[in-house]
This record gives C-alpha cells, sequence and structure tokens, in this order.
C-alpha cells in the first residue's frame, strides 16, 4: 500500500539516492552540496510547507549556504512566491487506466494510445510479460548476476560517466519505498527488463527503466502498458520523469510566468548549446520517444533558488549532477569513450585476427610436415611432431572463435588453454631460432621472416590475453571502474 501522505514525484525520490539527509526542529530533506549552495531533492517534508522552507533556510543559513530546491512541481507553487523560480523541463503524465490493456484492437478501440498498444503486442508476440517481484527476490536475482547484462547495456548506451543525484542507480537505498518489475521472455531465467517504482501523492514516477538491446520490439511499451493496467489503480498517475530543457526543444515561444533555466542566455547560444549536447545526452531523441507515446499530460517542473546569478545556479546544479566536480566528470566521460572503444575490440578486430591465426597454422602446418631431414632441437621427427601440436592450436583456434561469436560462458576454458599453448609454442620457436643462427640471422630477408615467424605466436598470445574474460586485460576493467565512479 502507498503512502498517501508522502511528498510528491521528485521530492520522493530522495529516499532512494545516496543523498545526506537534512533535518530543522520538524523538517527533513535530502541534499547535495554544491560549494556555496545547498541543492535538494525536491521540497522538504515534515510540517507545514511554509514552516519547511523557512527551516531549510535557516539551517543552510547556518551552514554558510544558499539552497536551491531542484524539483519543485505545480503544487509547490503558492508556497514558493518569494523564491526565484525556473522551469527545468516538463514530465509526461499517464492515468492508469483500462485503456492501455495491449489486447484491444480493431476499429472500435479507443485512439488515444493506440500505436503503444500496437508496439506492445509486437512483444506479447515473443511471450513476453511483466511480474512484480518483492524487495528481497529482486534483491537476491541481483545478487545472483541476473541484472548485470542490464546494467551494462544501460552502460553502454549512456555517453557520458555516471551521473549522480536524481538519475543514480543506487539499489541499496530506498528499498521500502520502491516497487520492482521484472520484465521477462518465455523460459528465459535473466530478465531483459526491469522497471522500479516511487511513490508520490498523485501516483508512482517510473525511477528506472532498463531494456536489453537484444530485447523483442515493444518491450519497453508492453511494461508501460502492464503498469498501467494491471499494477496500478486506475486514475493513478505514472510519471517517466523530467524531460529536461521542453520549452527549448520545442521552441515554445508562449509567454510564461517562469522563465526556462537556459533562458538567460540568446536564442541562438541556447540552439548552439542544444545541439552540442544532444551526442552527448540525447535531449531531443528523450523527448522524441516520450511524445510518441502520447502524454495525457505534460506537468512543469522547477527550480527554486534565494539569490544568486542563473548562470551560479545553473553550475551549482550541474556540479551535484557531475558527482561534485565537472573536471573530474569531464574526464571520467573522455575516459569512458577510450573504454568502450577498448571493448569493441572483442567484437569486431579479434574475430578478424583469430580467423588470421586459425588460416596462417593451416598454411604452416602442411610446410611443417614435409620438412624432411631438418633437425629440430636434434630430432629429425620434431618437425611432424610440431606440426601435430599446430593442429591441436589451430582447433583451439577455430574452438575460441566459435567461443567469441556465441560469447558462451560454459566453455571459458578454451581461452586459458589456448593461450598456455600459444606461450609454448613461442618460446620454442624463439629458442630454436636462437639455437640454429646463434642469434640475429645474418641474411636480411632471412632475419625479417623469422623476426616475423617468431612474433606471430606472440601476438597470437597478447591476442587470447585480450579476450581472456571477455572484457580485456585488467588495466582496462580498471579504467572501465573509473570511467564509471
Amino acid at each position: 500500500m502507498r503512502d498517501l501522505s508522502a511528498p510528491d514525484f521528485v521530492s520522493n525520490q530522495g529516499w532512494t539516492c545516496a543523498l545526506e539527509e537534512g533535518a530543522g526542529r520538524s523538517s527533513r530533506w535530502h541534499y547535495l552540496n554544491s560549494g556555496r549552495y545547498l541543492v535538494t531533492a525536491g521540497m522538504p517534508r515534515g510540517g507545514r510547507p511554509e514552516e519547511n522552507l523557512r527551516q531549510l533556510e535557516e539551517w543552510s543559513l547556518q551552514r554558510g549556504q544558499s539552497p536551491i530546491i531542484f524539483g519543485c512541481e505545480t503544487a509547490d507553487l503558492p508556497h514558493l512566491a518569494e523564491w526565484q523560480v525556473r522551469e527545468i523541463g516538463r514530465q509526461p503524465l499517464f492515468a492508469a487506466g483500462p485503456v492501455f490493456e495491449p489486447t484491444l484492437r480493431g476499429p472500435e478501440q479507443p485512439d488515444k494510445h493506440r500505436e503503444m498498444r500496437r508496439q506492445a503486442r509486437r512483444a506479447l508476440k515473443k511471450d513476453v510479460f511483466l511480474e512484480e517481484v518483492s524487495a528481497a527476490e529482486f534483491w537476491e536475482c541481483q545478487s545472483r548476476g541476473c541484472l548485470d547484462d542490464l546494467f551494462e547495456a544501460r552502460w553502454q548506451r549512456q555517453p557520458l560517466a555516471e551521473f549522480s543525484f536524481l538519475v543514480e542507480l543506487h539499489l541499496a537505498h530506498g528499498q521500502a519505498h520502491r516497487r520492482y518489475f521484472l520484465l521477462r521472455a518465455g523460459e528465459i531465467e535473466k530478465p531483459i527488463g526491469l522497471g522500479i517504482l516511487v511513490a508520490g501523492r498523485r501516483g508512482w514516477l517510473l525511477e528506472h527503466q532498463l531494456l536489453l538491446n537484444s530485447a523483442p520490439n515493444g518491450s519497453g511499451e508492453l511494461l508501460l502498458c502492464s503498469l498501467l493496467k494491471t499494477h496500478l489503480e486506475e486514475g493513478e498517475f505514472l510519471s517517466l520523469g523530467i524531460t529536461p530543457l521542453f520549452r527549448g526543444l520545442v521552441e515554445d515561444r508562449s509567454q510564461s510566468e517562469y522563465p526556462s533555466i537556459l533562458g538567460f542566455l540568446p536564442t541562438s547560444v541556447c540552439t548552439a548549446l542544444l545541439a552540442a549536447w544532444e551526442p552527448l545526452y540525447g535531449f531531443r531523441r528523450l523527448l522524441d520517444y516520450r511524445e510518441k507515446l502520447e502524454p495525457d499530460a505534460w506537468e512543469t517542473v522547477y527550480w527554486a533558488h534565494r539569490r544568486g546569478s542563473p548562470a551560479a545556479i545553473l553550475w551549482a546544479v550541474l556540479e551535484v549532477f557531475a558527482r561534485g566536480s565537472l573536471p573530474r566528470f569531464a574526464l571520467a566521460s573522455i575516459a569512458k569513450i577510450f573504454v568502450k572503444l577498448a571493448l569493441k575490440i572483442p567484437g569486431r578486430v579479434l574475430r578478424r585476427l583469430n580467423a588470421f591465426f586459425s588460416w596462417s597454422l593451416c598454411l604452416w602446418i602442411p610446410i611443417l610436415w614435409n620438412l624432411d631431414g631438418e633437425l629440430i632441437f636434434g630430432y629429425a621427427q620434431a618437425p611432424k611432431i610440431w606440426a601435430v601440436y599446430d593442429v591441436l592450436l589451430a582447433v583451439g583456434f577455430f574452438a575460441h572463435r566459435w567461443e567469441l561469436d556465441t560469447i558462451s560462458r560454459q566453455h571459458r576454458w578454451i581461452g586459458p588453454v589456448l593461450f598456455g599453448m600459444v606461450l609454448a609454442d613461442s618460446s620454442l620457436s624463439l629458442i630454436q631460432t636462437l639455437i640454429v643462427h646463434q642469434g640475429w640471422p645474418t641474411h636480411p630477408f632471412l632475419g625479417v621472416f623469422l623476426l616475423g615467424l617468431n612474433a606471430a605466436p606472440l601476438v597470437a598470445a597478447f591476442f587470447l590475453l585480450i579476450c581472456l574474460g571477455r572484457r580485456g586485460p585488467r588495466f582496462l576493467s580498471t579504467w572501465r571502474e573509473y570511467a564509471k565512479n
């Protein structure tokens, strides 16, 4: 049963993020510091709104800071008459009801949300369904690694480093204030998507929605339809969260009592900034997707502050989303870009390298087999033994290529075994070269040929080292964690 006395959509998110909690005599609020500013997650709660605001301001002044209330909603505005208010963006709201039944079709079906239902039916045909699980079940699923692929897909889709504040995915906080939903496909054990709801006075906020890249078409729409038709009470609102910079994106020229957060900039500068930011965050892509869902209403979301220029307030808010430091966030984002490029190697370059080593061995094996009379380590039969060894190597490379293609976790022994065999092969080749030629060969052409011959197994060993674990060598994992944190 949801708490009807809980604050509205944005304010109640404070329970589920890694924020600090402050308290006056009867009021409470969640916040992050940004130097001389203190940024709260929505309105403070506890007593009467006017008393909450007064205690927040007194508490902030005692700390030498000025408060910024991020995420005020329409019902909060009468209490903020003496504050400076700016529009952040707008949140799409959906009123739960039978109109979201995805099986509705035919000429008698309502026109509203027709496209959403049509897309949801595409996922239904693939046996996709949504189930609600308890916090304990969700946590157990996460601890078994069933959600790892979802978190990985989320990390891959976001170009920038991980954000903080109200958009962070922090499963260890606010479990009692959330509802958990897993999107499944048929008998597959691992979920293909998840949704996390946070309660508000008028309904629920879809705090997080994650989908696998391989999820069937319409899975996102089916998740929304199932929530609005089956899991929420009729008439309750579901918010998808803030759509930032709404007015700038739709070029809303209507007169508004409250300016937008970029309203202090010239229109040409604002337009240029939105175009530059689009590849990094995708403001317009987010708006276009949500508009296609045909929300029942778009409700404005604001921030409010007592003092400070619009540019200073914007900088302070960006800092809390950037985990306290914009320069550090920029460095982490650059690190993530390089890590993502490196992580693409197993999917593209490594398969080609594997094919090269596999087929080169197939060409080298007949040469070794037919080296009659050539003594290797003093034995006439050594070339044929070595040729048989290389046959095993070739089989190993072909098997490893199959492992890369299928991304199977059941044959991960192939990589380490093959790595050891390649190291042994390259070591023996180098020793044989030194024994036969007593160092560097005097003939230039022969020297280059033998250098390449002995370098190939070493390159193959490095290739296998990158492949081990599927996510690159240890230094890539270290930089990956830096890019995440």
